[in-house]
């Protein structure tokens, strides 16, 4: 593990140290020459959504990795995170009444699928450096407002879900840019990078009395199924979209 301070996930930039543990993202660059780098990175509890670190600005400061890209030594970057890059999308509606009036009335500040969209096109680009985010789980895009509650909560959720949805949009219209679902490989991967007792338990995966019981590994399919669906659903928004626009521009001439 590395990058981000001591660790790759203890220490903020500015070397505070982190409270609380929540999204984690590995990243996995392969070599020209078939090599591999992994390293671990989490979000850094800063005691509000708005002054937390994600974990994608510890990608993204990591020195480590610019400096294999610089030198060309880079041929492609995966980003697995547990979730898709937020993108004004980010936090909950709760605390106090003032936080709760400006949180009803103004967008999440943060936007992770701005800064790796930013990060690409800075550093990745110009050594023709693929990025993939692969995630295991999406955050409030699938959400819908009869289950969001009422009043302002609804307002705010549903303004998550719509920016969020934007968000994925956005960065899978970047060239060089994609995001899939996890898969089978993916979770062999990131299994390989767990203790010994993980990778025993998940060898007998589907077993009873397995720690990746039958259940456990029919649930992750269905998610990970369900994940791929949607993704491909904005796919074709996006070229729908596309095809229209261009129909217009036709119509027009």
């Amino acid at each position: 593990e590395g990058g981000g301070g001591e660790g790759g996930i203890a220490t903020a930039p500015d070397g505070d140290i982190c409270g609380k543990v929540q999204v984690v993202a590995v990243v996995r660059l392969l070599g020209h020459d078939g090599s591999e780098w992994i390293c671990r990175y989490a979000n850094c509890f800063r005691g509000s959504s708005e002054a937390n670190v994600h974990a994608e600005s510890f990608v993204i400061a990591d020195e480590t990795i610019l400096s294999a890209v610089r030198a060309g030594e880079v041929a492609e970057l995966t980003l697995y995170l547990s979730y898709q890059p937020c993108h004004h999308s980010g936090g909950r509606f709760g605390g106090g009444e003032a936080r709760q009036r400006r949180r009803a009335h103004r967008q999440h500040p943060t936007s992770c699928t701005e800064a790796l969209i930013a990060y690409h096109e800075r550093e990745l680009a110009p050594y023709k450096v693929p990025l993939s985010v692969v995630v295991a789980d999406l955050y409030k895009v699938m959400w819908t407002e009869e289950l969001m509650g009422e009043g302002q909560v609804r307002d705010a959720y549903a303004a998550d879900a719509s920016a969020g949805r934007e968000g994925i949009r956005r960065l899978m219209s970047q060239p060089g840019m994609s995001m899939r679902a996890t898969g089978e490989e993916d979770w062999a991967f990131l299994i390989g990078l767990c203790d010994q007792s993980v990778q025993e338990e998940y060898e007998r995966r589907g077993e009873a009395g397995s720690a990746f019981g039958p259940t456990h590994v029919a649930l992750r399919a269905k998610l990970d199924a369900v994940i791929a669906d949607f993704l491909a659903a904005q796919h074709a928004e996006m070229a729908a979209a596309a095809e229209a626009a261009e129909a217009a521009e036709e119509a027009e001439e």
